[in-house]
């Protein structure tokens, strides 16, 4: 039997690819979602390998104690009470907490309605979709509803934010502009009633 070794047709093992490594920055992600907010641009955002949902809730987290410190941080500058700072931090941690379940719930109930009108998108590509644009812009209401306090100004903020989220959904499940329209006005409804039912138990309750 022949021992002759070709070292020509020996297969090379192949490099691992790292399946974390971001092809692009947390600034990069958010300017490109803000500056040119196409179904396109989302699509291309979800090719980044680190586009994961656990990116996606620490961004949240980030922007939601980030939120509150800004806020806070300038309530003690004008007022000068400054034994508040403590109480602050560890608000701005609860607030973060907070922010990052509010998202969690509505990321959750929107593609759970998007996936059963035909939609074939994962969970984390829509919370990554979503962050990228949540994330930011969650500090950007921040910074306009303290140096402006003109409410149309918030408002103009909250609906770029909910024409992003419908970029997202759309990206995400490759639905027309219809369908995600009637997905996202089915899912805020039945969020809106879920909200109710507290309510009018206690309401039930106290009479």
């Amino acid at each position: 039997m022949s021992d002759y070794h070709d070292p020509e047709h020996d297969e090379m093992p192949e490099p691992e690819k790292s399946k974390h490594v971001a092809l692009y920055r947390w600034h990069e992600v958010w300017g490109m979602v803000l500056a040119n907010p196409t179904t396109e641009m989302f699509e291309r955002i979800l090719q980044d390998t680190a586009a994961t949902n656990r990116r996606a809730f620490r961004w949240i987290f980030i922007s939601g104690m980030a939120s509150y410190l800004i806020g806070g941080i300038l309530f003690v500058i004008t007022t000068g009470w400054w034994e508040l700072l403590p109480q602050l931090l560890l608000f701005s941690v609860v607030s973060g907490a907070i922010t990052t379940l509010v998202f969690l719930l509505s990321s959750v109930f929107l593609q759970f309605f998007a996936r059963n009108a035909g939609g074939e998108g994962a969970y984390e590509h829509f919370q990554y979709a979503y962050a990228a644009s949540a994330a930011p812009l969650s500090v950007i209401r921040t910074l306009v509803l303290i140096t402006t306090r003109n409410p149309i100004f918030f408002l103009a903020v909250n609906l770029y934010q909910l024409l992003l989220v419908a970029m997202a959904l759309r990206a995400v499940n490759k639905f027309s502009w219809g369908k995600t329209v009637i997905t996202m006005l089915a899912a805020f409804g039945a969020m809106g009633l879920l909200l109710m039912v507290p309510f009018v138990l206690f309401i039930a309750i106290i009479r």
